[in-house]
Order: C-alpha cells, then structure tokens, then sequence
C-alpha cells in the first residue's frame, strides 16, 4: 500500500516520512519560523509541518495555554499570519521539503489547498464540517488518531467520504497514531498496527514525549512517518518547546531513523504492514 505526496512515496518498502513539526515553536515570529525550516532542511528531515489557524475563532482563545514556568501564553501569539504561508513554503521547497500545515477551520484549509499542499494535516476527528471539506479537495489526509476511540475514528472517515461526494473522489488517509499528551506512559505503539488492521489505512506517528525513543520505535513497528517537534531552544516559553528535539537532537534522531531502516532491509513489506 502507497500514497504518494506531491513527489515523495509514503507506505510500504518506501521510506519513513521524517517530519519536523514547527507547530507553534515560532512563537509569532516569521524570521524565527523561517529559521525553523533551515534547521528542518539541515537536520535531515523530509517535511515540515505548522499550526494553522485563526486564533478568534478558536473557543480556546478566552484561556491561557500552560506551558512550563507557569507563565500564559495566549493563541493570538501562536497564530502562523496568512501571508507567512506562502513565504514559508517557498523556502520550505528551497530547502527541499514539504510543506505541511495542521488546519483548524475550513477558511484555513481552503488556503492551503490553495497554496498546493501534497496533502492536507486534520487534528480535530470531531470537526465533521472541516472534514468533510477535505474530502471535497481530493488530496491525501494526515488525520490525527492517537488515543481515539474507533467509533470515533469510523465517525471522521465517513464525514470525509461525505464530503468527497463518491467512493471514486475518496482521497487517501494516512491514520496517525500517538498520545495527546506528553507522557510516554499513555502512548501505545500497538496502535500502529492496530489501526492499520482496522481500517485499510497507512498509520504514522506523532512523538509527543520528551526525546525520541518512541519515535523510534514507531519506525520499527511500521509507521510510514513519523511526526516530532522542532525548536531552536526548549528552555522558550511556550506549550510545545519543552518536548520537542532542537536541531542537532532532531539530526541524531533522522539519522537513527534511517538505522532502523536500513537494519530492516531486505524483510519484506514494513513491519506492521497487516
């Protein structure tokens, strides 16, 4: 099983999409951002991938994000600006990554499809409307599944077959598995396969823990990517920074990926493959 984004192969006997997840650790900063995608470039990754919404439009937006220190840290800061998407893909391309981008709200994914993206990037299962408008652009869907409950998972697929309109206009989806949080006591690596037994779908991987041992192992079990935080200082304020890898850790962590690829080599379809 492929799929493919823009030129790159995503599934079986491919290789794992490393993906460094920028999110929000620009901090509503476009120089800081940009730096981002360089290190990304530099570090060994595929991809690239950003938050993107409208902090208005977000319910969240009345509360303060915790993050360490104690200190708030409010979404209006954290928003990517609509102008910086374009400025950020050039050099994302330059660099010669993907540009991806999480959506929020169907204003936000409509810009996107827009600008091009090889696939579009859904956090919320429970958005049928967003979903739905994913479907209805036809290209490949990074939806996150981590944790979640498979009537759940079920509900998200048919709003995007719903918004696909026929069988024949379903776009590929790509299940991605990993915890909502930062523990790695809360995550299971046995959703790889699980998913992937459930629902027909390739399964990757976002690694929300401090360090990259179940990044790791996520390859190991078969994710076709894998999904890990980028920053240029875990020390910033900030809600993501603290787990996620700065750039040289992020290097060491591509270049343990493509170990574990090579040692497995030569076995046959990906481990975890069904």
């Amino acid at each position: 099983m492929r799929v493919s984004l823009g030129e790159r192969a995503l599934g079986d006997r491919a290789p794992c999409l490393v993906v460094a997840d920028v999110g929000c650790n620009h901090d509503g900063d476009l120089a800081r951002a940009t730096a981002l995608v360089d290190a990304a470039a530099a570090s060994g990754a595929d991809a690239v991938l950003f938050h993107s919404f409208h902090a208005a439009d977000l319910n969240a937006r009345r509360h303060q994000l915790p993050e360490p220190g104690g200190n708030g840290w409010r979404l209006e800061r954290l928003e990517l600006h609509t102008e910086w998407h374009a400025v950020l893909r050039a050099r994302a391309i330059a660099g010669g990554l993907l540009f991806l981008a999480t959506a929020y709200d169907v204003q936000r994914a409509a810009l996107l499809a827009a600008l091009g993206l090889p696939a579009m990037s859904a956090a919320d299962l429970g958005d049928a409307a967003l979903l739905a408008a994913f479907g209805g652009f036809g290209r490949p869907i990074l939806l996150a599944a981590g944790g979640a409950p498979r009537d759940a998972v079920e509900t998200a697929l048919a709003a995007v077959a719903a918004g696909a309109g026929a069988p024949s206009r379903l776009p590929p989806i790509v299940l991605v598995a990993g915890t909502a949080g930062s523990r790695a006591a809360d995550a299971d690596l046995g959703e790889i396969a699980a998913l992937r037994a459930r629902f027909g779908c390739l399964v990757g991987w976002a690694d929300r823990t401090p360090g990259w041992a179940l990044g790791i192992g996520a390859v190991a079990l078969g994710a076709s990517l894998v999904v890990k935080g980028l920053t240029d200082d875990r020390a910033r304020r900030g809600p993501d920074h603290a787990t996620a890898l700065a750039r040289e850790e992020f290097r060491a962590f591509a270049a343990a990926v493509r170990e574990i690829e090579a040692a497995g080599r030569g076995a046959g379809p990906r481990a975890g493959a069904g």
